[in-house]
């Protein structure tokens, strides 16, 4: 007798479909965009697997500006309003740039006419430079009501494809504007150049301002100076976050340099450039682009620790040197009384306060020492400090700091290693003193101002007391890569035993686009790239959904600790599910289909 078995189970299979050509590989079945302005989104269409069109006879082919055949060219069709609002257009295309694809090095082409075999006129074309993965076309003079098709393709120097995804966007054209002749545009789009246009130099004593804010929605305003030239010091361009100079100032650029990209989380952005009365240079030219994608994340930072109540926490760091990257500081100007906690801080001369405060709790009787400077060279700064303690609890340690002389205090003239040490590292000789402001010997309570020699001598410290030290970025230079910190003058086991290293979790897989979340474990401060996709770009813990196989790359920093890594999402077709069956003992049933994989096969039961 066979005995029946009713077996609940729910079954997910993959289906691994063999290489399929785009819907739209040919102009008999084109992507119909509408009317413009059309957007897509990120990545949205792909020439993966397309093959060549036959649209003419051989010599009438393939555009007149290809730098190759249409090997893998897919189309599309769009229509303009018929009120004839719209005339004069901007084609735009994304590949592998900032989240936006894949694909390398596009090529565009635009026709008007049918899809029959000659029966398109190639109205302009463009093919992008070599290793450029974005491409901008404007085409004038169209006529409303009418289809227009577009070929797009990738090209390569060699053999190799460089196919993939890619965004494309159909607007209006936006004529060039000149600082001075236009408050601002509401366009998603465009260039601006100094008030001396492409051929000429700007005016002295200028007060301009232009203020972006586009109609589109958008989450993110990419400003691109391709190049810019002004007297530094004298003439500049500022951006200010939102509309008007009153909100968040982002950059002030001067001097010389070209293809600067700043990247603008605001409904509008304002750019001011102002000049003096005299010596005029050439000005500058830049190109503005909306994207209703998040902006790319910044570099991470640090939580600010610019107050002593934000004093970041070192234990755990090992005797090693550490890359710490610090927020642009600020401070309290009232923190630092003359006669109460200054140390060797000359108040009259400290005309900025860019403070960062640590504090450890020493694991170990032992001694403490360091040394500081800027992590880059190109932002050496002026690094002045005060080191306090001992003191009982975290909770006391702004009172303290705030009403008690520091133990140690130098000033460093000029951008110096400084620091804690018995002996010089770089001169190698011995220092004696516990204040570095100007007298050799430990001048007391209240010291002397006048030249430094930049290290004081280490600390005795003292089992589960706490330590506080100030660094002050007098030049206020530092703004992007913090501080480079050696504790390897400080005596094993003081600063306890090493933090638990930051970790990423492992590549995933996402069926059919459905979020899956990354994760990581440790750090203090993120930045995901691209943003396409992603719930976050600078939280841990951001769940992804892209729409095809992405990787992430992340940078994460702790106080002593930082790390870069790449998440993979694999993206599959959806799963099937297959509903509850039967069997009897002893036979086997197949559960789902798999077009590559061998089928899988029930267990018989005993």
């Amino acid at each position: 007798m066979k005995t029946l078995f009713t077996i609940p189970f729910t079954v997910f299979s993959f289906f691994f479909a063999s290489a399929q050509a785009p819907v739209n590989d040919d102009c008999s079945g084109l992507i119909d965009l509408g009317e413009v302005p059309y957007c897509s989104q990120p990545a949205q269409f792909t020439n993966l697997n397309a093959t060549p069109s036959s649209i003419d006879i051989p010599m009438n082919n393939d555009p007149v500006c290809w730098g190759n055949p249409g090997d893998r060219d897919v189309w599309f069709q769009f229509s303009l309003p018929a009120d004839g609002s719209i005339t004069d257009i901007s084609i735009d295309v994304w590949g592998n740039i900032a989240g936006n694809g894949t694909m390398k090095m596009p090529q565009l082409a635009i026709y008007r006419g049918d899809c029959a075999f000659g029966q398109l006129a190639e109205l302009a074309c463009i093919s992008s430079p070599n290793n450029v993965n974005e491409i901008h076309l404007e085409v004038f003079g169209l006529t409303p009501g009418v289809p227009y098709y577009l070929r797009i393709n990738d090209h390569s120097p060699t053999a190799t494809p460089n196919s993939g995804t890619f965004k494309l966007c159909v607007g209006p054209y936006v004529p060039d504007i000149n600082m001075g002749t236009s408050p601002g545009s509401s366009s998603c789009s465009g260039t601006l150049w100094d008030s001396g246009g492409p051929d000429g130099d700007y005016l002295s004593s200028e007060n301009e301002t232009f203020v972006i804010c586009a109609s589109e929605f958008h989450q993110c305003v990419k400003l691109t100076f391709l190049a810019y030239a002004t007297e530094t010091n004298y003439d500049a361009i500022q951006v200010f976050e939102g509309n008007g100079t009153g909100g968040n100032p982002l950059a002030t650029i001067e001097g010389n340099g070209s293809d600067l990209v700043l990247q603008v989380a605001s409904e509008c952005v304002t750019i001011k450039f102002e000049s003096d009365l005299s010596v005029e240079y050439e000005g500058f030219q830049m190109n503005w682009q909306c994207t209703p994608e998040v902006c790319d994340a910044p570099p991470p930072t640090l939580p600010s620790n610019a107050t002593c109540d934000k004093a970041l926490n070192i234990n755990g760091c090992d005797n090693a040197p550490q890359t710490i990257p610090l927020s642009p500081g600020v401070g309290d100007p009232n923190f630092l009384q003359d006669g109460e906690n200054q140390g060797c801080f000359d108040l009259d001369l400290l005309g900025t306060f860019n403070h960062s405060f640590f504090y450890f709790q020493a694991a170990a009787d032992g001694k403490f020492g360091f040394a500081v400077e800027s992590a880059n060279p190109n932002e050496a700064s002026d690094i002045d400090f005060n080191v306090w303690g001992p003191i009982n609890s975290v909770a006391e340690i702004c009172d303290f700091v705030s009403n008690n002389q520091p133990i140690r205090s130098s000033w460093a003239d000029g951008a110096d290693l400084t620091g804690l040490a018995d002996v010089h590292p770089l001169a190698g000789t011995n220092v004696n003193d516990n204040f570095d402001c100007g007298n050799p010997i430990t001048p007391g309570p209240n010291p002397p101002f006048g030249f430094a020699d930049d290290f004081v001598r280490r600390i005795d410290v003292q089992t589960g007391q706490i330590y506080v030290i100030m660094l002050d970025d007098f030049g206020g230079n530092i703004q992007e890569n913090g501080i480079a910190i050696d504790f390897s003058g400080t005596s094993d086991g003081v600063l306890g035993l090493p933090a638990d290293p930051i970790t990423v979790s492992n590549d995933t897989f996402s069926c059919g686009g459905a979020p899956v979340q990354l994760q990581i474990t440790g750090g203090l401060s993120f930045a995901w790239s691209p943003s396409s996709g992603l719930s976050c770009n600078t939280c841990p813990n951001p769940f992804a959904s892209p729409t095809q196989t992405t990787s992430y790359a992340v940078s994460v920093v702790g106080v002593c600790q930082s790390l870069k890594d790449t998440v993979t999402v694999w993206v599959g077709p959806a799963l099937q599910v297959q509903n509850d069956t039967a069997i009897c003992n002893g036979e086997s049933v197949v559960l789902g289909v798999c077009r590559t994989l061998p089928s899988v096969v029930a267990n018989r039961l005993k």
